[in-house]
């Protein structure tokens, strides 16, 4: 059986499924892959480790290491990749967000447009919403305040990194830690630290 770092495929199989990606593998890797011919990082493969200015930010924003050679190149458009197919394969559809929020598809159409909802596009066209806006119920509290802030340019992989990744600028004396955004925002702190964040971004 194939093995990647250790995980098989079986058990990426498993991993996906128990995440609500019942497509497996597949699924992430046809969300990749169409996501990516939408987006190009670059018009040919780079063929030294001379990168484009566009092709450095992105995977800066994507918070990268510094790209050394081809092969360091290859790697992190594989991790791009990957974070890409997982985070549109488990996405909410438009329905699915709309039944979540108890609210008609119109709705959510309409944050969609005002920028109080964060969507991108995954297959057959169609905008889905990346799950690390929602809690099992409800989106973030605070969410329509912090999504406008963030400019427009920014890569997906950037945004979803910024609200799941922990912060010394959000330290919570209560739990005596430091929380992602998201996890600020769910335990109903004030929301404009994040708004701040979210604008330096």
């Amino acid at each position: 059986m194939l093995t990647v770092d250790n995980m098989t495929i079986q058990n990426a199989e498993d991993l996906f499924r128990e995440m609500g990606i019942e497509g497996g593998t597949t699924a992430v890797a046809n969300a990749a892959a169409t996501f990516i011919r939408r987006h190009p990082l670059y018009s040919t493969p780079p063929s030294s480790k001379d990168l484009s200015e566009t092709e450095i930010k992105l995977l800066q924003e994507g918070g990268f290491p510094e790209i050394t050679d081809f092969t360091s190149l290859s790697e992190n458009m594989a991790i791009v990749a990957g974070e890409v197919g997982v985070m549109i394969a488990s996405a909410l559809s438009q329905m699915e967000a709309a039944h979540l929020l108890s609210v008609d598809e119109s709705r959510i159409r309409q944050r969609i447009s005002k920028g109080t909802l964060y969507a991108i596009v995954g297959d057959n066209n169609k905008k889905v919403l990346p799950r690390f806006q929602f809690t099992s119920t409800s989106t973030l509290p605070g969410l329509e305040k912090v999504l406008p802030t963030i400019n427009n340019d920014v890569h997906p992989i950037a945004i979803q990194r910024f609200f799941l990744t922990p912060s010394e600028d959000l330290y919570s004396k209560e739990l005596k830690t430091i929380l992602s955004p998201r996890d600020w925002l769910i335990a109903r702190y004030s929301p404009e630290p994040v708004v701040l964040m979210a604008a330096d971004l």
